[in-house]
């Protein structure tokens, strides 16, 4: 299992404890002071290790699931290369970073949760141009423009937008 924004580690270690001690759990933090941090955390754990880098690029070995703590507007295609066949990777995909109606300058992502599943071969991110990866890129661009869609009726319902 691989955990991707693993922060201090709170959700790596329920990850952990579900695994049990026969289970790994790779979890990769891209900042510095809280992947030191796990690590800490995690010295004594046999069946964790912490990485730092970017969990968006970062090699990993092949597993059953990755679970991602940071949003994205697609797969990363090493997250789908890297996934043992029926393996499932579960992530936030989010719309857009946009400004909310009366904000004083904070960004808002809006997006939701989705669990993707390898079926067979075809599920590699550099297979053909009809590749899953290809797939499910289309499907999460059909989902943002879902999500806009449903924020932009939701305003204008409640009066927020801006004409």
């Amino acid at each position: 299992m691989v955990h991707i924004g693993a922060g201090v580690g709170y959700y790596t270690a329920i990850i952990a404890y579900l695994v049990g001690q026969a289970g790994r759990v790779t979890a990769i933090e891209f900042d510095s002071t809280l992947a030191n941090r796990a690590a800490t955390n995690f010295s004594n754990a046999r069946n964790v290790k912490v990485l730092q880098g970017d969990g968006f690029s970062m090699p990993f070995d092949a597993v059953d699931v990755i679970y991602v703590n940071a949003g994205a507007i697609d797969p990363a295609d090493i997250w789908l290369d890297r996934l043992n066949d029926g393996g499932r990777l579960i992530l936030p995909l989010t719309a857009q970073k946009t400004l909310p109606p009366g904000s004083a300058g904070s960004i808002a992502r809006h997006g939701a949760v989705f669990r993707f599943e390898r079926k067979g071969d075809d599920y590699l991110a550099n297979g053909s141009p009809r590749s899953v990866s290809t797939r499910v890129k289309e499907v999460a661009m059909m989902h943002r423009k879902l999500i806009l869609t449903a924020l932009s009726t939701y305003r204008e319902l409640d009066g927020t937008t801006q004409r």
